[in-house]
């Protein structure tokens, strides 16, 4: 198996209709508007800034049913893991979505994959949450959990829908 190469690219999975490059255009047009916004620009530092902006496209194009070249370098994504150093509250989730919410609109993604892509990264966007103004606020979307995490339930691990390992595919 060569994770660089592999890909899920089944006919119903995200990246087989939208393909990589439009994947590449929505987070490219994520990255060039990070640096100059109030809230987002400083939690990327601007070192690392091409760094973050290949992690991210690298994990929705294996997300979405693409080559798998996010897992062959970094393993497991453990997304809230690797945000929690960051601050990240309600505001910073909003203005998140709102620049990738544009970037996705601008990006010539058709509507049904642009919407369920908009679905899955407002569902990542909660997940990575962890701060919260006042004790009992939730976040706009819902309550703190990502689509991808093993939840407990009754002492036993229960995956949700989007934890498989499959690709994401439209409804």
């Amino acid at each position: 198996m060569n994770g660089d190469t592999e890909s899920h690219d089944a006919p119903g999975t995200i990246f087989a209709q939208v393909g990589e490059d439009a994947l590449h255009r929505l987070v490219a047009g994520f990255y060039a508007r990070v640096p100059g916004d109030d809230v987002l620009g400083p939690m990327y530092p601007p070192a690392d800034l091409a760094g973050a902006e290949e992690r991210l496209r690298d994990f929705l194009v294996y997300r979405f049913g693409g080559p798998q070249r996010y897992i062959a370098r970094r393993g497991h994504p453990r997304l809230r893991m690797r945000h929690a150093p960051f601050a990240i509250d309600a505001r910073a989730r909003e203005r998140w979505m709102e620049l990738m919410g544009a970037s996705l609109d601008a990006s010539g993604i058709v509507v049904g994959p642009r919407e369920a892509i908009r679905a899955f990264l407002a569902d990542v966007a909660t997940f990575l949450t962890n701060r919260l103004a006042h004790p009992g606020d939730r976040p706009q979307g819902g309550p703190l959990r990502h689509p991808g995490s093993v939840t407990r339930a009754r002492g036993h691990a229960a995956r949700t829908r989007a934890t498989s390992r499959r690709p994401c595919a439209l409804p």
